[in-house]
């Protein structure tokens, strides 16, 4: 074993990963990302801003990816996201696990410690009133696990207060090891005492400890609110929120062909829902609250339809309780008309008409009116709006993967159905490959296409592809067919894993098609019931002007040579008889072609780039079509 453990970082990883699949061997497993981030935001909440002022409210409706850096101090390594909290009290949680800002782990080693940290800007607490002193409390609501992975017995998340001296505190704790509020949210309500913590730099922080090798041990923090006039059991608000953002027109689907909605778009349609949530005390009167719901287009902001939008009050929101929202199904000639060009992008968008738009503070003893928080806008948890896509390709996810996928095993086989309301031809099928603790970057698999799984399997299509996960967050990577398909009916899009590193896809856990993933590790095809959620595969239709068809690999004999491979000059020679290539195609690993000449005399390709990656290099002939993966590094 210590021979084994003195290799590369990509075998420790593997390693490591394996050990920790044991468990599962021969089924799908669900695994932790670990994901590269998007550099450009790594400062992006680490710097001091003037000293706020009371009160302090977040609840992450009007932030993505990260925390909002003019209320937040270091919060660039949580991840703001609206999937990883399963019912949240509104819309977006801030995740905690073990990677930094970058998606990168804290530690290549197995070892736990401390994790990510949300710290919020200085607060000057120092002008509170003596009678007021006693009435500052924190609130937030908390969740373990939800959507991610769930914290052993021995990781924890905490709260801390800084001091007058800068001294940092512990006020509050939880740790992991079992599954309470694992399916819903906490609020928590912490005093914050005069004396050294009412100072003008106040600051307060949460802390999470867990495993540092991933995307492990998730805590999920949502709704703070600092301020003054509250007592030990203030944990109301008047704020009806959205916790959900709308679900799709198109049934299970987030895109679909168009030109497969015109011809069946009764299979498709469906109404769009929500879901709601009362901050308000748990007795009393239900609000009535009115909505609305359209659908845009995504390009020019016009209104295609709007299925709901009355003045009338009706809709009641009974406090503390999370209330499902439906509008009416979609006018199908108004989708029709919008149509201008091959795809159309829509946004679904709901509203609530709550009159809840700013905090509450106190009612004014002499005059007996209400005085609000005009600097806080409860509104922006009011309107959700999420899209789906009319174009080429059928898409389950909703492009934002909470965890990623796969078989573990050797040739183990992995099929996703779709079924196809009319015949088309498939050209090809974009993947998303996150980075993973097992480090994928650089594999191979094999692309597969079947149309039937099971005892009568008919596997119609197989290739090699070579995989370079993403750069960033929920990166597709389009790969092009050796030959097109003409299919219909049941469609199993897939990969067979060739090495012992486990090969994942990335998994949206929004929705739910486990139903549609099949899986082959011994020899038998069995139906996924370990894994819930929706794989990030996506089959692509369209024309087939640009796709050789019908072309087996070449024979061994037949085979052409590249060399030097990897090459350092943009120089590549071909060792072979190239009498009867037709045709030469090199791409990027996201399918950008890379212009380049070929001197067939001196058998030698100038590429025009010099930028170092992997590159696929495709040489058509008569016969065969001849696939190879081209390194090209640093001069």
């Amino acid at each position: 074993m210590k021979a084994m453990l003195v290799g590369s970082k990509r075998s420790f990883f593997t390693l490591l990963l394996l050990f920790s699949l044991h468990f599962a061997w021969g089924q799908v497993v669900e695994y932790p990302l670990y994901q590269k981030g998007n550099e450009s935001l790594a400062n992006r909440a680490t710097q001091v801003i003037d000293t706020l002022t009371l009160p302090f409210w977040d609840d992450f409706s009007d932030s993505s990816l990260l925390p909002d850096s003019t209320r937040w101090l270091f919060g660039a390594n949580v991840h703001v996201n609206p999937g990883r909290g399963l019912r949240p009290p509104s819309l977006n949680v801030a995740t905690f696990d073990g990677t930094d800002q970058q998606g990168v782990p804290y530690s290549i080693l197995d070892e736990r410690g401390e994790a990510d940290s949300l710290v919020s800007q200085p607060i000057n607490l120092s002008n509170i009133a003596a009678g007021l002193q006693s009435t500052l409390y924190l609130s937030f609501f908390w969740q373990k696990r939800g959507n991610g992975e769930i914290p052993e017995q021995q990781d924890s998340i905490r709260l801390q207060f800084k001091n007058s001296a800068g001294v940092w505190i512990t006020q509050w704790s939880a740790v992991g090891g079992d599954t309470t509020q694992t399916t819903s949210f906490k609020q928590e309500l912490i005093p914050v005492p005069s004396g050294n913590f009412q100072h003008a730099g106040f600051q307060f922080r949460f802390q999470s400890f867990g495993k540092l090798t991933g995307g492990y041990d998730n805590w999920h923090i949502d709704y703070v609110l600092l301020r003054t006039r509250r007592d030990s059991q203030d944990f109301f608000r008047r704020d009806r929120t959205l916790s959900t953002f709308p679900t799709s027109i198109f049934k299970n689907f987030s895109a679909i062909p168009f030109e497969h909605y015109c011809e069946r778009a009764g299979l498709f349609r469906d109404s769009t829902s929500v879901t709601g949530f009362s901050l308000e005390p748990p007795v009393g009167f239900p609000a009535s609250i009115r909505f609305g719901a359209q659908i845009i287009n995504a390009a020019n902001g016009s209104l295609i339809d709007e299925m709901n939008n009355t003045n009338d009050d009706g809709l009641l929101f009974n406090g503390q309780q999370f209330t499902p929202i439906r509008a009416n199904a979609i006018d199908t000639t108004a989708l029709n008309n919008a149509k201008n060009g091959a795809a159309l992008d829509i946004l679904t968008k709901f509203f609530i008409r709550t009159k809840d738009s700013l905090l509450f503070d106190f009612i004014d003893p002499g005059s007996g009116d209400s005085i609000f928080f005009n600097t806080i806008d409860l509104a922006v948890n009011d309107t959700a709006v999420s899209k789906v896509s009319l174009g080429l390709h059928y898409a389950y996810d909703d492009g934002t993967a909470e965890t990623a996928a796969g078989v573990n095993t050797i040739n183990g086989r992995l099929a996703y159905l779709y079924v196809l309301p009319v015949q088309d031809t498939l050209t090809a099928v974009d993947i998303y490959f996150p980075n993973t603790e097992s480090d994928q970057g650089n594999e191979s698999v094999r692309l597969s296409i079947w149309s039937r799984v099971g005892n009568d399997e008919l596997l119609i299509h197989s290739q090699t592809i070579f995989l370079q996960p993403a750069d960033t967050l929920d990166e597709f990577t389009n790969y092009p067919l050796s030959r097109a398909l003409l299919v219909s009916d049941s469609l199993y899009v897939g990969i067979q894993q060739l090495g012992e590193t486990p090969i994942l896809i990335g998994l949206d856990k929004n929705g739910d098609s486990g139903d549609k993933v099949f899986f082959n590790t011994s020899g038998i095809w069995q139906p996924n019931t370990s894994v819930s959620g929706n794989l990030m595969i996506r089959p692509v239709f369209g024309s087939t002007d640009d796709v050789i068809t019908g072309l087996p690999e070449p024979a061994p004999q037949e085979k052409l040579v590249l060399y030097p491979n990897p090459l350092r000059e943009p120089r590549l020679r071909i060792n072979g008889n190239v009498q009867d290539l037709e045709r030469i195609s090199i791409t990027d690993l996201r399918g950008r072609e890379v212009s380049f000449s070929f001197d067939k005399t001196q058998k030698v390709i100038e590429l025009s780039t010099r930028a170092k990656g992997v590159y696929i290099v495709r040489l058509y002939t008569r016969r065969f079509l001849q696939i190879e993966k081209l390194i090209l590094l640093d001069q």
